[in-house]
């Protein structure tokens, strides 16, 4: 089921189930580069912030436990929460 989701001036369309099937179905990705460094530390010690615990989660996406970089090593962050 498709819900609309505002992200700042924009308006996303998800599925938060079909979203949460990839995440579990998903390979662990990995990249060394200090962002993702960090974030994963952070996310290891439960320590994210709450609004990007909450635009994780509005997106369907589960508590991270690995950086989100996709396979072409591409970040996609909202530096802006």
């Amino acid at each position: 089921m498709h819900t609309e989701v505002r992200l700042g001036e924009y308006l996303v369309e998800i599925d938060r189930n079909v979203t949460r099937e990839w995440y579990a179905a998903a390979e662990g990705w990995s990249c060394s580069c200090g962002d993702c460094r960090n974030f994963l530390a952070l996310a290891r010690a439960g320590r994210l912030p709450e609004p990007v615990l909450s635009l994780l989660d509005s997106l369907g996406i589960p508590p991270p436990t690995e950086p989100p970089v996709s396979p072409n090593r591409i970040l996609i962050w909202a530096s802006s929460l």
